[in-house]
């Protein structure tokens, strides 16, 4: 089952689980030996803490448009916009993943 996952798992995601081996690398009679369950339990628990940051950073964005929008050059209405689409997407995403989770 490791093997699956880690050859499905993106090479930035494996960055963020690679150093919490502990979690999922096992002391099978003096041999070490790779616990896939384990390894995907690192895994959505990694997403999950990713998830929730991600959400107050959105939310902090999205309540300080006005600092946003002082700082804009020529205060660019149209790159406002896009910037809070942006943002309402990304906190609407990140809801629907705390769902999941």
């Amino acid at each position: 089952m490791f093997h699956c996952i880690l050859a499905l798992l993106a090479s930035n995601a494996f960055v963020k689980v690679v150093n919490v081996d502990n979690n999922y690398m096992l002391d099978m009679a003096s041999e070490p030996y790779t616990d896939g369950p384990s390894f995907l339990k690192v895994i959505i628990d990694s997403a999950y803490m990713n998830t929730c940051s991600s959400s107050a950073i959105v939310h902090t964005n999205l309540s300080t448009l006005d600092n946003f929008m002082d700082n804009l050059k020529d205060s660019n209405i149209k790159l406002f916009h896009q910037y809070v689409k942006e943002m309402l997407r990304s906190w609407m995403l990140q809801e629907k993943l705390q769902m999941i989770c």
